[in-house]
């Protein structure tokens, strides 16, 4: 395998020579450091699990409010079943009716 000559571009770095063509002399990327590197897989790692967690809240969240919306859907239920609360058919909202007969078919 014949080795690159002194000052030839390997692969990695003509791309990064290209990437920098054209922007002003301040700009230009320089390769970072593996410091740096480790830094933003840090940063990246803490960021994925700040995420999970967030996920995470989120299902719980959700859990509780189906829990509660089913709660309630059965107490309703069971104050019309004993005679707690009249049931009347015409004071009902269609969407509701539909819900209902759905849930308890």
């Amino acid at each position: 395998m014949p080795t690159p000559k002194k000052g030839s571009l390997s692969k990695n770095s003509s791309t990064c020579e290209s990437a920098n063509e054209g922007l002003p002399r301040g700009i230009q990327q320089s390769k970072p450091t593996l410091k740096e590197q480790l830094e933003a897989l840090e940063n990246l790692r803490q960021s994925r699990y700040d995420l999970f967690n967030q996920l995470r809240c989120i299902r719980h969240t959700m859990q509780n409010l189906m829990y509660t919306a089913s709660s309630i859907f059965g107490h309703c239920h069971r104050a019309i079943k004993t005679g707690w609360v009249s049931y009347e058919e015409e004071e009902e909202d269609e969407e509701i009716s539909d819900a209902y007969s759905d849930y308890y078919s």
